[in-house]
């Protein structure tokens, strides 16, 4: 049984140095940063949580480029048509995130490529991972599997 006996909250949210991408963590946690593979330093901690929902949102707002939700909001429907075979819907990603989840709140990518195809897309579940976790969505907590914070 692991204590927290220095009193630090559960998760953390830090900045990689090299890629500037931010990303989420168990507070005990060092290594590499998911997108770059760059190493991480502890001085690079913008936040500490207890709340899986509040680290989601730091992670996603803080990953988030500026001017990104004005270009969603000012593209036309034909041209989010014309493009939406090469990507999932955030409702179609959410479902298939949902499908995937399994036993003490982990998504695996065999279990994520499995509900990908059940909603008929041959979307890259590896990718969508990698855009989950970019969204704080998901923490990766070993290679190919994720705790689910959203």
């Amino acid at each position: 049984a692991c204590s927290m006996s220095n009193g630090l909250p559960r998760f953390m949210m830090i900045r990689c140095d090299s890629c500037k991408r931010h990303l989420g963590m168990f507070s005990k946690g060092s290594g590499n940063c998911r997108f770059c593979g760059a190493g991480i330093d502890s001085t690079a901690v913008i936040a500490r949580t207890d709340d899986a929902s509040e680290l989601q949102s730091l992670v996603s707002e803080h990953n988030l480029p500026e001017g990104l939700s004005e270009q969603f909001s000012a593209m036309k429907s034909s041209e989010m048509d014309e493009a939406s075979h090469r990507m999932l819907k955030p409702e179609q990603a959410q479902a298939a995130l949902s499908r995937a989840l399994g036993e003490g709140e982990t998504i695996n990518l065999s279990r994520l490529r499995s509900a990908i195809r059940a909603l008929g897309s041959s979307y890259d579940a590896s990718r969508l991972a990698a855009e989950a976790e970019a969204e704080g969505l998901l923490m990766q907590v070993s290679e190919g599997e994720w705790l689910w914070l959203g």
